[in-house]
């Protein structure tokens, strides 16, 4: 007999040894795996304890001598709530349900010819089933990516757990602890882990103790906890209210940033340009040995707190390095300041034009190598580094990656900052929206903005005084910002702006500090020195096939993937989470392929789900066969697409010789 049938049939005597039992077998599964937790449950209730009597259960608060559910018709409402709130969550007014965009729609194949090719075969095939021109169909005992914040008891969960067969993936966060000891008389743990996909339940009772377990939780199932997640919450308190908040953070940066085969590719396409891996010397020297420097760095980033900030770093040229990130670079000169290296990661065609307008002039210019050569043969100078995070920096197995370079160009900068200065001053990356501000420094790249905070934005702490709110994006930015202080370890970095707080930056007004005087001139010639032209330093190995073979590897361990038959939606949710685990491996493997393929694979995988569940029936087999045909067929696309641009780079660079390249092309 299930709990729920005990609660509503059984006499209180006979519920009471059931709830013991349950607890007891709750304690051993807890045991196995977590001590601490398992010794807090065996402590006396301080707050919260269970209460069972005639009207049936409830839960008892201990100091104000109050119950926690009111009477409903002269019976506790705990069961009945629970009841109610495990009815059609997808469709319950309490449930709180996230999506990204749910409707199946066509890619642009102007912008993305190959990707979006894949994309709408798929969508195609999948309008051959009949798909649902509103709503969604999914197994009636079937739950897609659950968060529950504050259990209360957890009666609730036991009844979705007895409902629903199969949980695809559950976050669980309860704050007190004498109400975790409470949900485990009631709900039977051990079972619900396994109703839960593998590795799949994570579980916090009291506080999270690192943020990096929830971003864990949505990155792990990338395209399965993307677009369909329910939240649901019992009680709210500033801690849950918290948690949210990196929740629905996490959630947001996972869902966005994946690009496509045809971004990569643009940079795949400049990096052989700019760089000549199959030569002994290099046309621009790279990046190699990066030595902490007797001289502060000052990272200028295009935010609004940069106007503020001008004169100071007039005043303080002589005593600093000043890297101007990207588009910075414009209300620098207009306010006669000239920096010392212009830090530049966009593959964009018309960042030539943009440099010219701003001007460049004399200013080196200091690239990740996949910007466009045309803009490389602006500047009179020109060094490279590997940013990490793309494609490019993992062709040949560099020497040297820049980490935490991304997503925005001056990530790049400050990461080779913390990396060279003996201390780093932060003016003008704000990672975020300020409150009555534009978005960009006056005299910009972008002219007259707006004022306004977009939608969808969410507070975070400022730097100073302000109000100051951020978005996916920039959270990414400043926990890249974040990490590269932890890693790269700089004496002392002071963040100078009104935009978000960076954790590791001491929050500094320009008057409070004096810069001393250096020896700029040995600085700078130190900092170029730790870029050479040496191929055969720069790289661990000599690619001449360019990672073909890395990519018939991929090709197949996905083959051997897709030959599983897939017939239901349950199984397709287990098929995605597999394939993408699946890519991450051979991504740590074979980084180049991995991340060249990574964002057009993921983005089939999610079109393959999001069609899946438009589609009005369980049996799905004939549409997963279609979808493995479109996927094999795009794979080739690809590798030609590819394999031809190498072997095109290779004959402008005369190093194209009789191999592989052009027989594992076709």
């Amino acid at each position: 007999m299930s709990l729920i049938t005990l609660l509503e049939s059984a006499d209180i005597k006979t519920i009471q040894q059931a709830l013991k039992e349950r607890f007891l077998s709750n304690l051993q599964f807890f045991t196995s795996f977590s001590d601490p937790l398992a010794k807090a449950l065996q402590e006396p209730a301080r707050e919260y304890n269970l209460w069972l009597d005639e009207k049936g259960i409830n839960v008892v608060n201990l100091q104000e001598k109050s119950l926690l559910f009111p009477e409903v018709e002269g019976r506790h409402g705990m069961l009945a709530s629970a009841k109610y709130l495990a009815s059609s969550p997808l469709t319950h007014p309490n449930w709180k349900l996230y999506t990204n965009d749910l409707r199946p729609h066509f890619m642009d194949e102007e912008k993305f010819p190959l990707s979006g090719l894949m994309h709408n075969e798929l969508l195609k095939s999948a309008s051959l089933e009949g798909m649902l021109a509103e709503g969604m169909h999914l197994p009636n005992d079937f739950l897609p990516s659950v968060t529950l914040l504050g259990l209360a008891g957890g009666l609730h969960l036991e009844c979705l757990r007895e409902r629903y067969a199969k949980i695809h993936s559950l976050l669980i966060f309860e704050e007190s602890m004498d109400l975790f000891r409470i949900s485990c008389h009631l709900v039977d743990f051990s079972a619900l882990f396994d109703q839960v996909s593998d590795r799949a339940c994570y579980l916090f009772v009291e506080s999270v103790s690192d943020r990096a377990f929830i971003k864990n939780f949505f990155e792990v199932r990338r395209v399965s906890s993307n677009f369909l997640r329910l939240e649901l919450s019992l009680y709210e308190t500033p801690k849950i209210a918290t948690i949210r908040e990196a929740i629905a953070e996490a959630h947001a940066v996972n869902a966005r940033g994946w690009g496509t085969f045809e971004d990569e590719m643009i940079g795949v396409r400049n990096a052989l340009e700019n760089v000549s891996y199959l030569k002994e010397e290099q046309k621009h020297p790279v990046l190699l040995n990066p030595k902490r420097l007797n001289a502060p760095l000052c990272v200028v980033g295009n935010g609004p707190s940069l106007d503020a900030l001008l004169p100071f770093i007039r005043q303080n040229a002589n005593k600093m390095i000043i890297l101007s990130s990207g588009t910075a670079l414009k209300p620098l000169l207009s306010h006669g300041i000239t920096p010392d290296f212009q830090v530049e990661i966009e593959r964009i065609d018309f960042l030539h034009e943009v440099l010219e307008g701003a001007p460049l002039g004399e200013i080196p210019l200091l690239s990740g190598t996949m910007v466009n050569p045309k803009a490389l043969s602006l500047a009179k100078e020109s060094y490279l580094f590997q940013r990490g995070g793309s494609a490019v920096s993992e062709l040949h197995k560099p020497e040297f990656i820049l980490g935490f370079s991304s997503p925005f160009v001056g990530n790049a900068a400050f990461a080779l900052a913390c990396l060279f200065g003996s201390d780093v001053l932060i003016a003008g990356l704000d990672c975020g929206y300020i409150k009555g501000a534009k978005k960009h420094a006056q005299n910009s790249f972008y002219g007259e903005e707006e004022i306004e905070i977009p939608s969808g934005c969410f507070a975070v702490r400022g730097n100073g005084t302000k109000e100051v709110y951020s978005d996916s994006i920039f959270s990414l930015s400043r926990e890249n910002l974040e990490n590269a202080i932890k890693v790269f370890t700089p004496q002392m970095v002071l963040n100078l702006g009104e935009g978000a707080y960076i954790e590791g930056a001491r929050p500094t007004h320009p008057a409070e500090f004096e810069l001393r005087k250096i020896d700029k001139k040995s600085a700078l010639e130190e900092f170029k020195r730790a870029f050479v032209k040496e191929t055969s330093q720069l790289f661990r190995e000599e690619k001449r096939d360019f990672h073909l073979l890395d990519w018939e590897e991929l090709v197949r361990v996905f083959e051997e993937l897709w030959a599983r038959p897939v017939s239901t939606k349950k199984e397709l949710f287990a098929f995605i989470d597999e394939a993408f685990a699946l890519l991450a491996s051979h991504s740590r493997r074979h980084p180049f392929i991995g991340t060249l393929l990574s964002g057009s694979i993921s983005h089939y995988l999610q079109a393959l789900l999001l069609d899946a569940i438009h589609i009005p029936s369980n049996d799905i087999s004939t549409f997963f066969e279609r979808a493995r045909s479109i996927f094999a067929e795009g794979m080739k696309r690809f590798k030609s697409e590819y394999a031809g641009a190498v072997l095109k780079a290779r004959i402008k660079s005369g190093t194209a010789v009789a191999s592989s390249i052009e027989t594992l092309g076709q």
